[in-house]
């Protein structure tokens, strides 16, 4: 078990966050965990959140960095360029971590481990809506224990990772979807994962900008990469079989009929063709696992599929618009 003389840096994006960024930072300055570094990475706000940051900077221990804006990718970049901690916990700045998150996760963190990963409380407006969580484990490469934690693969905040454990850094080129592509191309065959049981981070549903209630060209693109990311990973590491027979194939096209129902909704047929034809018919990969057999796909996803193999742009888009509105 790691003592507490070792360095932990949380780093805390930030972007017009000033309405939640008294509660974030202090969740994290009241750590009971007190051997911290906290980075507030102003990523080019326009609201006060930079002047916020700036009153933090009482604590010896926060230190703020302001940049231009290149998004939420970019400011977690620079704070693992310039963090000085052996660990590392990323808190978004709408969010919060619970007061005995670092402590706990760090009497996981043995000497063999590259990240603690824990559960999320999940709040709208106050009220606490579900705690996703797994049971707790030690894995150790095995596909069956990998089953039970992947669905908590895709954040970076519930994990606390050993920074040298993170060979790549985020894509800050991606829209969408930068999350999993960041852990899973940090995911290898010889990671080793504590996964716990406690509900350690605190997400809040609220803020109208977050990423996923929001459409931007390029989403799609960047959704497709996410999922070819991750299905060559799972593929790579326990066999092509897992991806049809456990359920991640359909989980990918779900993804991916969600996204295509949300740039129909957003945007002009013509914007939703030109998606289509850079997202996915330009791309071979997509065509490899696009044809395998769909077990467990819902009816209107698969009829999404089909229109997308036989190239329906205009009935696709229609289709796809409807169901948007439906939802």
């Amino acid at each position: 078990m790691m003592k507490n003389r070792s360095l932990v840096s949380i780093v805390v994006p930030i972007y017009n966050g000033e309405k939640w960024l008294n509660k974030a930072v202090d969740s994290a300055i009241n750590q009971s965990y007190k051997n911290i570094e906290i980075l507030l990475i102003d990523d080019g706000s326009t609201d006060n959140s930079l002047d916020l940051c700036n009153s933090f900077k009482q604590d010896r221990r926060v230190r703020v960095f302001h940049k231009s804006n290149g998004g939420q990718a970019s400011a977690r970049n620079l704070g693992l360029k310039v963090c000085k901690g052996e660990f590392v916990q990323f808190l978004d700045c709408d969010d919060s971590l619970s007061l005995t998150a670092v402590e706990t996760a760090m009497g996981y963190m043995y000497e063999d481990v590259d990240f603690v990963l824990f559960g999320f409380n999940v709040y709208s407006r106050g009220v606490l809506l579900r705690t996703p969580h797994v049971e707790r484990m030690s894995y150790r490469g095995e596909f069956e224990l990998f089953q039970k934690w992947s669905y908590l693969m895709a954040s970076p905040c519930n994990k606390l990772y050993r920074k040298s454990y993170i060979k790549n850094l985020f894509q800050e080129d991606c829209v969408y979807g930068e999350d999993g592509i960041f852990n899973y191309t940090n995911f290898s065959s010889s990671s080793r994962i504590e996964c716990i049981d406690n509900c350690l981070y605190n997400v809040n549903l609220d803020n109208p900008q977050s990423v996923n209630k929001r459409y931007k060209k390029g989403r799609l693109a960047d959704t497709v990469f996410s999922i070819q990311t991750r299905l060559s990973k799972i593929s790579s590491l326990f066999g092509k079989d897992k991806i049809q027979e456990k359920g991640y194939l359909a989980d990918s096209i779900a993804t991916l009929c969600y996204t295509i129902r949300l740039v129909a909704k957003n945007s002009t047929y013509r914007q939703f063709s030109e998606e289509l034809s850079v997202s996915l018919y330009k791309n071979k990969p997509f065509k490899k696992w696009i044809n395998m057999k769909m077990v467990g796909v819902k009816k209107h996803n698969k009829i999404i599929v089909v229109l997308l193999k036989n190239h329906s742009r205009k009935l696709l888009y229609l289709f796809a618009k409807l169901l948007s509105l439906l939802s």
